[in-house]
């Protein structure tokens, strides 16, 4: 849902979309600290949720198949956020800034069920 939110409102806050979040590889590092390398979670997860940055030109150093989870926002008002808050959707996306391309259409979750 929040690929989808524009603006959320809370009692004393007003926050506004910013970015997709790409997702960094500390989804591979366990509670140890040690690297998952046998079941790379990242690119397990890039088969769901794959896509691509459109403000990168494709080719360019960091361009390439990014895993979506989440996005980043920025407040537009100061205040506080309590436990508890009500946040509402103030205001929709027309367009998704990133479309994640979910299951077989996602070309680097090809063959994956």
């Amino acid at each position: 849902m929040e690929d989808a939110v524009k603006v959320y409102k809370l009692p004393e806050m007003v926050l506004q979309f910013s970015k997709p979040a790409g997702r960094c590889t500390m989804v591979n590092v366990r509670d140890d600290g040690t690297r998952d390398k046998a079941g790379d979670v990242l690119e397990l997860l890039k088969r769901y949720r794959g896509g691509r940055y459109e403000h990168l030109a494709v080719g360019s150093e960091h361009d390439g198949p990014q895993c979506f989870f989440g996005v980043n926002i920025a407040h537009k008002s100061g205040g506080i956020i309590k436990v508890g808050d009500r946040v509402e959707v103030a205001e929709w996306n027309e367009e998704i800034a990133v479309k994640p391309v979910v299951g077989k259409g996602n070309v680097w979750g090809e063959g994956y069920e």
